[in-house]
């Protein structure tokens, strides 16, 4: 299922770039994104009675950078406490305010990054895609002072698919590995240096 949903969300994000270039006129776009989130609510029907293998999530987190300094059984026990997910265009994968509960990484799609001011105005402040990671705001603060509520709404901007990580899981691994942490801390330092990034659609 990994695989088929990797190739309609790869195949659905090739389609947006071309309308956002003047390469497909907008009744083409809409007969595509019809098409895209029926095989997509199939996939889902699917899902249910296929659980994703606890070693394809391993062998996810065993390709990413960000984990290369884990033992093999810290990763499987990562794996044991992560799971695939999908989101469509405009869905909300975390809201502000919301006590965070786990960690995501971007393997596909695009996702945008929202907050709102002190005049109650919302705005974009940044764009995620692949291997992005998600709520490392709330993880550091949980790592320090406990329980934290999340600092921004995230909504995806083209089909995603997210390796969801349980927050306990990734404290336990942040304890064991300073270093990791440490990339977490440089990841979030450099996203708050500037609140309202210069964005692009790339």
């Amino acid at each position: 299922l990994l695989a088929q949903r990797s190739t309609i969300y790869s195949g659905w994000n090739h389609v947006k770039d071309q309308y956002e270039h003047g390469d497909l006129s907008s009744k083409g776009y809409v007969s595509t994104q019809n098409k895209v989130h029926k095989k997509i609510e199939r996939l889902q029907e699917m899902e249910p009675a296929v659980a994703d293998d606890d070693s394809d999530v391993t062998e996810i987190l065993a390709d990413l950078e960000l984990f290369a300094a884990l033992s093999d059984q810290d990763l499987d026990y990562l794996g044991k406490n992560a799971a695939i997910i999908n989101f469509l265009p405009g869905d909300t994968i975390m809201g502000a305010y919301e006590t965070g509960d786990n960690f995501y990484i971007i393997i596909v799609g695009k996702a945008e990054v929202w907050r709102t001011d002190a005049l109650s105005y919302t705005h974009r402040v940044a764009q995620l895609s692949d291997g992005d990671i998600m709520g490392e705001s709330v993880l550091l603060a949980e790592y320090e002072r406990g329980r934290h509520a999340r600092t921004a709404t995230i909504k995806a901007k083209t089909p995603c698919i997210l390796l969801r990580i349980s927050m306990r899981a990734i404290l336990k691994i942040l304890e064991k590995y300073p270093d990791v942490k440490d990339v977490f801390q440089s990841i979030h330092d450099e996203r708050g240096a500037d609140h309202a990034p210069k964005i692009t659609d790339d």
